[in-house]
């Protein structure tokens, strides 16, 4: 853990992969924001393992396959299973709007030409979110 304390600060900062942490003046407690809320810890062992734990489940995440959702975020569904419906509702386009750009350039680029399928199939493997059609 890095300290980063500037001169004359009362409580002391450190970065933590990639992470600020800040060690309280008052109560001594390391505090640390990330994306999924405050983390508390009374020593820099403790803070850096909650720092861990966290980062970790988020890799987790990332890499288990996103599906889709045709009603909005109530139930969720793997490509092969919600084909059939974006194809008799004619959502495609819908479909093709909502996704991450970047991650659809990616896809096509990878793929370019290929069927529907594989392309939902493709995008819900690598997209960082689920896809969630309202």
């Amino acid at each position: 853990m890095k300290n980063i304390t500037r001169e004359g600060d009362a409580n002391k900062y450190y970065m933590y992969k990639g992470i600020f942490v800040t060690r309280d003046r008052h109560t001594g407690y390391y505090i640390a924001y990330t994306a999924s809320g405050r983390i508390i810890a009374d020593t820099q062992r403790g803070i850096k393992k909650l720092i861990n734990e966290k980062t970790a489940t988020r890799r987790e995440r990332r890499k288990k396959m996103k599906k889709i959702s045709l009603d909005n975020g109530r139930t969720y569904m793997t490509a092969e299973e919600a084909m059939p419906e974006i194809i008799k509702r004619h959502l495609w386009p819908v479909v093709e709007q909502l996704m991450d750009d970047d991650t659809r350039e990616r896809v096509h680029s990878e793929l370019a030409p290929c069927t529907e399928l594989e392309f939902l199939a493709r995008y819900l493997e690598i997209a960082d979110d689920d896809l969630i059609i309202g």
